[in-house]
């Protein structure tokens, strides 16, 4: 995609000059990401699958299989493989968010570890793509596309994506291993954003952090399962914001939102108060929310049972 406008030429420009991964997050990738194993190999000893040193353990088999054991040469705690495979593949994505001249940027790695009884570990990792935000809420992307969701496939030349494309691939994969040391721009850490994302896919994140002032106030009251739905549909919090503000006078925090706007839903189906307190909120969401359920069950069974009495 050609770069038009002055924002899209100002990100191609920046992602040329973007730095990779650090010592540190190469590391960090290498050792806590993936699982460090052992295998027992046809002559009694054991083979080390990252480093490939090959020892004589004296423990049992079943005591390795369930305690694990230790490489003599790399001193790595080792998860024993009670397999005849000799050859391990481990693929895993990789995500770091920092700040650059300015601007939030996310990075995607995808990384893969390559494993052979006897021989040291092959290590890859690729860049597949980058998020960049404003501090004024715009967006673009640039990486690679991804060619298949099935198995997550990427390809093509590493240049700006169209922003409703990206969209697509870059929620697709929700990167569930983020490096630990987050760098945010000044209006997101204003805005409530600390170290934590909060378990919500960090791209919706920052968007609703730069774009609606409700997921600030979400934050700052630490409703964070409000402000997943909000970084999905944030229609759904809008429909029922004056709920959500009984909740925030009350200090009441809703830990399934979920069940709490589908409770919702039912209070207002029966006519009942939705900006009481009483209602709103529910000492045991969870009772209340199936009590009503089965409220519902029994009038629609009631309601098909005088429609076939016709």
């Amino acid at each position: 995609m050609i770069a038009r406008t002055k924002f899209q030429k100002k990100i191609v420009s920046l992602s040329k000059q973007l730095h990779g991964l650090t010592k540190a997050q190469v590391v960090y990738l290498r050792e806590k990401l993936f699982d460090h194993g052992a295998t027992l190999l046809k002559s009694g000893r054991m083979s080390c699958l990252d480093c490939g040193h090959e020892w004589e353990d004296k423990s049992s088999l079943i005591a390795n299989v369930i305690l694990g054991t230790e490489c003599p040469s790399c001193n790595r705690e080792l998860k024993v493989k009670q397999t005849r495979k000799k050859t391990f593949t481990q693929e895993t994505y990789f995500q770091v968010i920092t700040v650059f001249k300015g601007y939030q940027v996310m990075k995607l790695y995808k990384a893969r570890k390559y494993q052979k009884s006897g021989d040291q570990q092959v290590f890859r990792y690729e860049k597949v793509y980058e998020n960049w935000f404003s501090p004024q809420g715009k967006t673009e992307i640039v990486g690679q596309y991804m060619t298949s969701k099935w198995n997550e496939a990427w390809g093509g030349g590493y240049e700006l994506r169209s922003y409703n494309t990206a969209t697509d691939y870059t929620t697709a994969v929700n990167s569930k291993v983020i490096y630990p040391r987050k760098k945010f721009i000044p209006v997101l850490k204003r805005n409530g954003l600390s170290n934590s994302t909060y378990e919500i896919n960090s791209f919706k994140l920052i968007m609703a952090l730069l774009n609606n002032p409700k997921a600030e106030t979400l934050i700052k009251s630490k409703q964070y399962a409000l402000l997943d739905i909000l970084a999905y549909h944030p229609n759904t919090i809008e429909d029922h914001w004056s709920s959500i503000k009984i909740c925030l006078r009350n200090d009441y925090i809703v830990k399934n939102a979920n069940d709490w706007i589908d409770y919702l839903r039912f209070l207002e189906s029966y006519n009942k108060d939705i900006r009481n307190a009483k209602f709103v909120c529910p000492k045991d969401l969870h009772r209340e929310h199936n009590r009503y359920v089965e409220k519902d069950r029994k009038a629609r069974a009631k309601i098909e049972a005088e429609r076939r009495a016709i």
